[in-house]
């Protein structure tokens, strides 16, 4: 198979007499890595974090400093940050290798089941043989099986239907995510004259003996363009979509089928539309990556001044520093002091930057993300399927959501469509129930029949005409196939609930061919030959079926459609048009979907001279689908209204609940949706987007750019006079904003103010672009910072589930594609509550601690080796054994990753009865500069404190110690301190917080003992410590009560002068004499702040609790003397 740029189509010759060589193998790799390129690949992905590069620069400089002396002397062994540099990447890469490990397995089972592959012997006789997938090649006959999925992209040729349009029925699930059965057929008249030959049921080599003209392999799953020049036929056949399964179709309610392998392997369109989700990084990773910058550049500056402080403090000469050069000796560095003394400063002061920082936020990460999958609260039963974690770096993303955008059909409401009411000649009529019975197709008569429809028909009075024609209209214009059990399978909802419906009135589809459908109106049965089908598509937005009935030989045209689009092609008057207009919003406003229904009927030379122009459309070689579509136009003209259609779609279970809750959490909804506007309101009120007084700002039905313009700046000026206004909604339709100037930023920031200040936007008739470029807007364009999170269940919704910071699928009707492609999967809606407002804010505020414990924890180290280089002459030495020190980040690990994914702050219960509480996360309080710069503070003053106990108030002590002995008893208090400080902050504890912690600290102890016998530097040095009583009363007793002094004053200081809204909230819910009543007013004033807000308005709010407005140290005053709730009030609390 070759593809050419001259030549969009490519030749290639089928010949089953001729063997195949030179094509694509059918093999797939969905895998990142070869057993060869796991290793360098992983550590090449693993180095583009500054971290990970930052420590490999250190360990170079480590073992320069060690084995190229004459330039300067490494303070501590380079194998300690070697080795731990590789334990970070090792474990890493064998995380990632265990993942691909998976998808290779996949690739197996796929790449080596068995498929069958048929061969003609010297008789011409079929002969089926078994291989491997991955062996088969273009040309090779396949044949499939009852619920087998389709191993390459062939081309159909012979189905166990072959007497009924030689068709098959496929499921598409695993390509676009639908789960409608639908309808393939091998190309038009390829049997003809061939019935004999094929009337056993077996292949015959005159099918497969000619050449194949087709396009080139490409992305696109719903076109095909080529043509099949048999042998035995002397006209070119063409081919299009219909008639190719593709790879990963599921042949289904068929008993076999052949077919010739066109695309293989990575050449399958399924496999050319493969492809990673876009990589989505976190908040916190961002803040991550800005702040090792930050830190790197505070360790230059440390650095810097410690080595200016050689010059103040008069050492610059090697005389004055025996400690590092002793009398009698030379130094062999070729550099200048400074340079040599910047360098061993340089990494004695390393672990400023954590280096288990990466691997401790993946591990929680991933912990999180598994009590995230493990909560049974969000488990469907029905479906048998719990939330699924595809991105578990953005567990924490789901407690910052800002704004949410959701598509209506099959995520808020049900997607189980019911036709409820129609109209014909202008009344309006319900369903009625299903009661009456299908005609017995075993005893049907024909006179019976028809009697029986022509006494059913006097029920309608003088509309019995227009009824007929009417539900004549909904029993035949569809692509609904009957299943040998008698349900019904379709490619959309709607079109089965027309089915459906019609059924309710004695119409029901008994057979359904490519070529004939044999239907019952009111009863008396009627077959049709159907002609051409000219399909559904978003640019359509209708469909119609050309059919010629074979009793009377009558040409009819059944079409339905959306009311914009069918309005000029029906032949109707303006005051009829003002009818139904007048129809279609008494239905929009029920809030149900509608669609108009029309007929006409032609004369044979019509229909004849129509279809002459559609076959040669069908079989044109270049824009054959434009050239079909057109075709279909010309004959979509004067048509008859029939009537209208209302289906209802049904709300998904607690939907109302679950928006008003997220609005109360301060998040602002937008419905994102295709139908008409006003079904789009009816919807809002219905599922609380709007209340009953909500004012609407209406940017709608607007036809130009000037216009739009001016309706923007109208809204904008409107919403401006009132800033916060929690009771307003912005309605938008597409064809409206198709005229929104993106590239002007006045317009881009008036749109986005409009929306800050409503409780919810409501988008209309949007395209699936459309819907992304919305998500886009608001993601790119707000300041501060907007967290947008798309929700949505089909395959249309995937384009703005990948754009969102945060995408969540839904298990849907519409097949699994939109969860396939998402962060987070669930089974309905209304687990979205859940995840935001419980797992979202649990797992922000417990990674937001371990970002900052991990950054402070460093710090703290750092700056007592610091302070001790001016106890050395500031000479650069290591207070800590290398392989000790090297120990720190370890030793520390095991408790903050699980308080990263098991701490809890508040009970579920109360943050789902106060949604409120979300405002901690959505507002980034915990990360705010005022509340990182309290953590540096905080680490600055640790280091203080224990410097001045051990370097002043201890040090006596250490006057006939080696420097290790000390540096050990130093170690151990600060690792004590730490620790102390991690129970501090523990809002609950278990029995695993218990465990980690013995583990934590025993595994030091032991840790110690070990690196005492295997360095000669540290040669039993554990030993001789764990001896004396300075070690053990000032590094477990004194410096962790110290540490947790030090954090006390600092939380009830705060709480007294400056709470935040987290300590207001915990006080709330164990205060036992809370008002709900008195809470909720409190609450509702503080989570209405609004993050949205266009590039010119605001900044984020901060976490220094300045915008509570309460009188804060009063009431905390009471709160911890158990004062009555009128002292609080009256002190200014509520």
């Amino acid at each position: 198979m070759s593809d050419t740029d001259e030549d969009p189509f490519v030749n290639q010759t089928v010949n089953v007499f001729e063997g195949k060589s030179n094509y694509a193998a059918n093999s797939i790799t969905t895998t990142k890595y070869t057993w060869y390129t796991w290793l360098p690949k992983s550590l090449w992905d693993q180095f583009r974090r500054i971290a990970n590069a930052y420590f490999l620069m250190i360990s170079i400089l480590m073992l320069i400093g060690t084995y190229a002396t004459y330039l300067y002397s490494s303070p501590l062994d380079p194998y300690s940050t070697v080795g731990t540099l590789l334990v970070v990447l090792m474990i890493t890469s064998i995380k990632e290798l265990c993942e691909d490990l998976q998808r290779g397995k996949s690739d197996a089972f796929e790449n080596t089941r068995m498929i069958k592959v048929v061969t003609f012997d010297e008789g011409g006789r079929p002969v089926e043989t078994e291989k491997q997938s991955r062996y088969i090649c273009p040309g090779d006959i396949v044949k499939l099986e009852g619920q087998m999925a389709s191993p390459v992209d062939l081309l159909l040729i012979l189905t166990s239907l072959n007497d009924d349009g030689n068709k098959c029925f496929i499921e598409t699930a695993n390509i676009d995510g639908e789960t409608n059965l639908k309808v393939r057929e091998g190309p038009p008249g390829l049997l003809d004259g061939l019935g004999p030959l094929i009337a056993a049921g077996k292949p015959v080599p005159e099918l497969f003996k000619g050449s194949m003209s087709f396009e080139a392999p490409n992305k696109n799953i719903h076109n095909f363009v080529g043509t099949l020049k048999l042998d035995a036929s002397p006209e070119a056949i063409p081919l299009g979509a219909n008639n190719i399964v593709l790879r990963s179709a599921l042949f289904s309610n068929t008993d076999w089928g052949y077919g010739i392998a066109i695309y293989t392997g990575q050449e399958t369109k399924i496999q050319m539309n493969n492809r990673n989700a876009p990589s989505k990084m976190s908040k916190i990773e961002e803040k991550l990556n800005k702040a090792i910058v930050i830190i790197f550049i505070a360790q230059v500056v440390l650095v810097s001044i410690s080595v200016a402080s050689i010059w103040f403090m008069g050492f610059q000469n090697n005389e004055d520093l025996p400690y590092v050069f002793p009398p009698g000796t030379d130094s062999i560095s070729v550099l200048p002091l400074w340079l040599e003394q910047w360098f061993v400063f340089f990494l004695l002061y390393n672990n400023f930057i954590p280096i288990s920082l990466y691997v401790t936020i993946e591990l929680v990460n991933v912990g999180q993300a598994f009590l995230v999958q493990a909560d049974e609260k969000m488990y469907r039963e029905e479906l048998d399927v719990q939330c699924i974690v595809r991105s578990s770096n953005l567990v924490q993303e789901l407690g910052m959501v800002s704004n949410v955008f959701s598509d209506k059909t099959g995520t808020l409401t049900r997607n189980e469509m019911n036709l409820v009411k129609f109209v014909i000649n202008g009344k309006l009529y319900d369903v009625q129930p299903a009661e009456e019975k299908a005609v017995d197709e075993g005893k049907y008569n024909a006179a019976s029949g028809a009697q029986a429809a022509t006494s059913y028909m006097q029920r309608f009075g003088q509309d019995k005409q227009a009824f007929y024609d009417f539900f004549r209209c909904l029993a035949t214009c569809h692509t609904v196939v009957r299943e040998k059990s008698g349900t019904y399978r379709a490619e959309s909802p709607d079109e089965l609930a027309l089915v459906e419906g019609a059924g309710r009135y004695r119409c029901q589809l008994f057979e359904r061919g490519s070529k004939e459908m044999e239907v019952s109106i009111f009863g008396e049965r009627v077959t049709y030959e159907v002609l051409a089908v000219n399909p559904f598509n978003a640019d359509r937005k209708r469909m119609s079926v050309l059919l010629r009935e074979a009793k009377t030989g009558k040409y009819f045209l059944m079409c339905k459609g959306a009311d914009n689009i069918m309005y000029p092609l029906c032949d109707i008057s303006p005051a009829e048009q003002g009818v139904v207009d007048s129809n279609l919003l008494d239905l929009a406003n029920m809030g149900l979907r509608t669609l108009i229904v029309a007929h006409k009927e032609l004369s044979s030379a019509e229909a004849q001279a129509w279809l002459q122009g559609y076959k040669q459309a069908q079989v044109s070689t270049t824009n054959r689908e434009e050239n079909v579509a057109a075709q279909g136009a010309k004959l979509e003209l004067n048509m008859k209204l029939l009537g209208i259609t209302a289906i209802e779609d049904r709300l998904q279970d607690e939907v109302p609940e679950v928006i008003a809750d997220l609005t109360k959490a301060g998040i602002i909804v937008w419905m994102l949706t295709g139908d008409k506007l006003e079904t789009a309101i009816n919807i809002g009120h219905s599922c609380n987007l709007l209340l009953s007084d909500t004012h609407l700002h209406m940017i709608a039905k607007i036809d130009s750019p000037a216009a739009f313009d001016k309706a923007l700046r109208k809204e904008y000026a409107a919403i401006t006079q009132i800033p916060t206004n929690p009771n307003a909604a912005l309605v938008l339709d597409g064809p409206s904003f198709l005229h929104f100037n993106e590239d002007d930023p006045e317009q881009r920031a008036m749109l986005l103010r409009i929306g800050a200040g409503s409780r919810s936007v409501i988008a209309c008739r949007l395209t699936p672009t459309q819907k992304r470029e919305l998500v886009k807007l608001v993601k790119k364009d707000t300041v501060p910072a907007a967290t947008t999170l798309s929700i949505g269940d089909g395959a249309n919704d995937v384009s703005m589930i990948l754009e969102a910071n945060v995408g969540v699928g839904i298990f849907g009707k519409e097949g699994r594609q939109a969860a396939n492609n998402a962060d987070f999967a669930i089974g309905e809606f209304k687990f979205l509550r859940r995840l935001l407002l419980v797992h979202g804010r649990w797992n922000y505020m417990r990674q937001a601690k371990v970002f900052l414990y991990c950054m402070h924890k460093n710090m703290v180290l750092t700056l007592i080796l610091f302070w001790f280089s001016y106890y050395t002459a500031v000479s650069g030495t290591s207070l800590f054994e290398s392989w000790v020190y090297t120990g720190f980040n370890f030793i520390l690990g095991l408790p903050i990753i699980f308080f990263g994914f098991l701490d809890r702050d508040l009970s579920e219960e109360f943050m789902l009865k106060y949604p409120q509480t979300y405002s901690s996360g959505r507002t980034n309080v915990s990360l705010t500069t005022t509340a990182l710069a309290i953590w540096i503070l905080n680490a600055v003053f640790y280091a203080i404190v224990v410097s001045l106990v051990y370097y002043y108030a201890v040090a006596p002590s250490f006057e006939d110690q080696g420097l290790y002995v000390a540096g050990t008893t130093v170690f151990v208090g600060l690792c004590n301190s730490l620790q102390a400080k991690v129970a501090f902050f523990h809002h609950q504890w278990a029995w695993p917080h218990y465990l980690v912690m013995f583990i934590s600290i025993g595994g030091m102890l032991l840790y110690f003992l070990m690196v005492a016998v295997s360095f000669d530097d540290y040669y039993y040095v554990a030993h001789h410590v764990y001896g004396t009583g300075l070690f053990w009363l000032f590094g477990f007793f004194f410096m962790p009560v110290v540490a947790i002094f030090i954090d006390l004053i600092g939380y009830y200081g705060k709480m007294l002068v400056l709470p935040t809204q987290e300590m207001l909230f915990r006080e709330f819910e164990h205060a036992e004499e809370f008002n709900n009543l008195q809470m909720m007013t409190c609450l509702d004033g503080r989570a209405n702040r609004r993050p949205l807000s266009c590039a010119s308005s605001g900044s984020s709010e901060g976490s220094d609790g300045k915008d509570i407005e309460l009188q804060s140290g009063a009431a905390f005053s009471e709160i911890s003397r158990q004062r009555s709730l009128r002292e609080k009030r009256t002190n200014g609390l509520i």
